[in-house]
């Protein structure tokens, strides 16, 4: 459980030292969100009626705008390998950078997420059920969107500048006994 704790100081530790990475994603989730009244007037009932729905899409966009920089510090500088050669299991690594990037990102969008509702005419007695679905629903969307990549990190895998992880056959060498983890 030590390797748990230390990614997790290590990512929020890398995370506040570029506060870029944190802030560019709130700061599309308030302009997409404030710009969304703009474009559709300014009917507070169809707004009312479209208000959770905008919140959500644009939270959900917010997080997959900065799922990019989960891993490409450590590609960038080679600690990726390091991580996938450590005897430590790779879920518990992959499980605690997804926490520390959900605390980074998807919790200031989920405390900003009342805010932008009462701009939008959200009715008081849906703000809960908000708030409820976007705690569980952006941790979830985390998951889904990288835990494909830390399960193809665990077999073969090479990733690809900024865009996130792909499978290539053939990129890894197999070790000369031919039981390779990383073996297709």
């Amino acid at each position: 459980m030590n390797i748990i704790k230390a990614t997790f100081r290590r990512e929020l530790l890398i995370a506040f030292r570029s506060p870029g990475d944190m802030v560019n994603p709130l700061m599309f989730f308030v302009i997409a969100v404030s710009l969304f009244p703009l474009g559709v007037g300014s009917d507070t009932a169809f707004l009312s009626e479209i208000a959770a729905g905008v919140i959500w899409v644009t939270a959900l966009l917010s997080v997959m705008l900065s799922l990019d920089s989960m891993f490409r510090a450590d590609y960038e500088d080679g600690s990726l390998e390091q991580l996938l050669l450590s005897p430590q299991p790779l879920y518990f690594i992959v499980l605690a950078k997804i926490l520390s990037h959900w605390l980074v990102v998807g919790l200031p969008l989920v405390i900003l997420a009342p805010v932008l509702a009462s701009m939008m005419a959200l009715p008081a007695e849906a703000l809960p059920t908000l708030v409820g679905s976007l705690l569980i629903g952006t941790p979830i969307h985390i998951c889904c969107r990288r835990s494909k990549c830390g399960i193809e990190l665990n077999g073969n895998c090479r990733i690809a500048g900024i865009a996130g992880c792909h499978a290539g056959a053939g990129n890894m060498p197999e070790s000369p006994g031919g039981n390779s983890r990383f073996k297709n």
